[in-house]
Formats: C-alpha cells, structure tokens, sequence
C-alpha cells in the first residue's frame, strides 16, 4: 500500500486471552529470540481472527488510526481515520485496496499526480494500490514484517499489569536525517509467547495492540465493478 503520504495504515499488536491455565506457568524468559519469533508467527497464523487496533505518525502533519480484523495473521478488512478522515482497507491475496470519500481524495492532494477532477473519480469506491510486501502498512497482520531473523531479545517488562518480552530489530540504513527504524515486538513473557505490543520507534513510527477479534472476519477482495485503476507506486 504504497501511498506514502495517503498510504492507509496498519500497524499491529495486542492479542490476549489465548493462553489457557494450564500453560500459564510456562516461562519463556529463557528462550532464544529467534525461537520467540517464528512460534509467535506461528500462533498468528493459526488464529483465524485477531484484532489490531493502532496509530502511525505518516508525517509531521499526518497521522493515521486504524482498527483492523486480521485473518491468519496476513489478510485483513477494517476502517481507518487520517486526519479526521474516515475509510475502509483490504489486504487480502497479495493485493491492497483503499476506499474513501471524495473529501479524503481532495484533502490528499498534492501527495498524489492526478488533477482534483481524477482524484474525484476514487470516491467511494476501491482503489487498488501497489502492494509492497517490505511495507509495514501492508503487512501490518505479519506483526514481525518479513522473516524472523534480526531480532534481538530483552529484559522482561510490565505492560498494562502484563510481562512481556521485548523482541526488537532495527532495518534498513536510515533516512536522509539518519533515522532508523526499529521496531519491537512484545510477546507474552508466560504461556504460549502470543504477540500484545507493537512499538516501532524512528521514521514513520507506530504503535499498536493486538487483542481477539470480537468478530469473525473472511478478507475478500471487492467487487471488479467497483475497483479503480491502480495508484501509481511510491505515490
């Protein structure tokens, strides 16, 4: 979903209430950062609906929230709100559809190459866009984006009454201002080690929670009649 300044977002974490009582004393303070990972993906990709409720600072001026039911721990459908102005997201297949009024296209404005009459013509309908599987927004149902490796584990903290294992990994060689990304991962520190927190700290940065989903949610992609041409890429 690569439209940097309209991009709509997601960004992940707090799943809780997974665990049954008889896992609840298993440790997993001991455990290998890696190991953490690839199970908690794993337990991701088991649950058929989660829910990630979350926030992600686009710009100076632009911020978006965002409340997202993930299916498997990819595919998605949920609303968003930029900036005072409210829409719909899908990810699902490999591919990323936006919807929104023509007051969202307008205000978009010149983050995007079209005339305010082409800009119109998105309204109310879906706009597919360039899928981007590096991209935090688009694969924000992955939670730990793509593979396992690079993450480093911390000491045990409290969250909202809840230990927690800190896993964290800084990507990419920064911005022009020599920021880096990092991003962390909270997983449950006992019991089976289910994500609850994302923070990611650096450019863009997000903060998210996952919890289970109130709803059962089958992501699928929109009608072809109500789909619009792709947005340019990086736009």
């Amino acid at each position: 979903m690569a439209v940097t300044a309209t991009a709509v977002v997601l960004c992940c974490a707090a799943l809780a209430g997974c665990a049954g009582v008889g896992d609840a004393l298993e440790s997993n303070v001991d455990r290998d950062a890696r190991d953490l990972v690839r199970e908690s993906a794993s337990l991701l990709r088991g649950a058929d609906d989660i829910r990630i409720v979350g926030d992600q600072v686009l710009t100076s001026t632009r911020r978006v929230d965002f409340d997202l039911c993930v299916r498997e721990g990819r595919d998605y459908r949920g609303t968003f709100e930029m900036n005072g102005h409210p829409g719909e997201a899908i990810v699902v297949g490999g591919k990323s559809y936006l919807k929104a009024g023509a007051e969202f296209w307008e205000w978009a404005g010149p983050s995007l190459p079209d005339t305010a009459a082409n800009r119109r013509t998105y309204a109310d309908r879906y706009a597919m866009l360039a899928y981007d599987p590096a991209d935090p927004l688009d694969t924000v149902g992955v939670v730990f984006g793509p593979g396992a490796d690079g993450y480093t584990k911390g000491e045990p903290v409290t969250i909202d009454g809840r230990t927690l294992i800190p896993l964290t990994r800084v990507d990419g060689e920064g911005d022009a201002q020599g920021r880096r990304r990092s991003r962390t991962v909270y997983v449950r520190a006992y019991g089976k080690p289910y994500p609850v927190v994302i923070r990611s700290e650096g450019t863009r940065p997000q903060n998210a929670r996952i919890t289970r989903s109130e709803r059962s949610c089958v992501p699928v992609a929109p009608p072809a009649g109500e789909v619009v041409d792709r947005l340019p890429a990086g736009k």
